[in-house]
Parts: C-alpha cells; sequence; structure tokens
C-alpha cells in the first residue's frame, strides 16, 4: 500500500509476477533492452541482472504466476527434491496459531 502522508506515495514489493529475467527487459538484435519495471522502483538485490533466484520468487520459481505454482505442485507430489516439502510446509505455517 502506498504511504498516503506522503507527496509521492511509496511501495514495496512483496512477490513478482514477472521472470527475474524479464525484469531487466529482452535484448533485440541491435536495440537496447528496456527494463519492464524503472530499475530505481526495484529493491537492490533486484536491480542486478545477473541474479536467478530471490526470495520474491521462492522455491527457485522463475516468477509466480499460476503456471508457475502448478509447476511446484508438480514438483511437491514428485517428492524427488530434497526438502522441498519441509520448506514449502515451513513457509506455509508461518504466522499460523
Amino acid at each position: 500500500m502506498p504511504k498516503l502522508d506522503a507527496d509521492q506515495p511509496e511501495y514495496e514489493l512483496e512477490y513478482l509476477t514477472f521472470s527475474l529475467s524479464r525484469l531487466h527487459g529482452v535484448k533485440t538484435s541491435d536495440a537496447d533492452a528496456q527494463p519492464l519495471i524503472p530499475l530505481a522502483n526495484l529493491p537492490d538485490v533486484l536491480r542486478n541482472e545477473t541474479v536467478h533466484e530471490s526470495s520474491y520468487a521462492p522455491y527457485a520459481l522463475e516468477d509466480l504466476t499460476v503456471g508457475s505454482w502448478a509447476g511446484l505442485g508438480w514438483r511437491l507430489g514428485r517428492g524427488s527434491e530434497e526438502g522441498l516439502r519441509a520448506r514449502f510446509r515451513r513457509f506455509l505455517y508461518v504466522g499460523g496459531s
């Protein structure tokens, strides 16, 4: 939510709906990449285009779209990744009573 008492509203990023690779723009043959979001508006950790994993998209997901969550469900169901279920369960019940 924006801070309503400020002249310029401030927002805080909570999660990604764009893939990390798309945040810095798609490079075409001769044109410079145009970022989807001005880099100044991103948290410091996401301004670096070499970042491939972030807490803004947990479980090594590329983004937090429906397709990525469905893929996570598939990975959880297979149970082949070491510690993925335990990590999912721990995050799921944070703040629960």
